[in-house]
């Protein structure tokens, strides 16, 4: 019961459907723009390695004891969708205000 004044805040499952719903649209914001980095960086790269500059494919940073080889594409392409997700849940969370 709440005083005249108060607010009245719901916890439980209506919180746990807002923070899944954003989670959701934060994976879905990912997932897509990672597909749409990783065809623009391909075509990038092909078009750069067709007039003989090296390849964004390339390798460039690597940690042999955990299996990681990464090309500055692939650090592009997470980088920007990392972002992207980033961006859409701190954008979900100020809209709900």
């Amino acid at each position: 019961m709440a005083l005249p004044g108060q607010r009245v805040t719901q916890t439980g499952t209506n919180g746990s459907r807002v923070i899944a719903r954003r989670l959701l649209r934060s994976f879905i914001v990912f997932v897509t723009v990672a597909v749409l980095a990783a065809v623009v960086l391909g075509t990038a790269g092909l078009y750069l390695s067709g007039h003989g500059a090296n390849g964004l494919m390339r390798e460039r940073l690597t940690i042999a004891a955990l299996g990681v080889h990464l090309s500055a594409g692939d650090m592009l392409c997470l980088g920007a969708a990392f972002a992207a997700g980033m961006l859409s849940w701190r954008v979900g969370r100020i809209s709900k205000k």
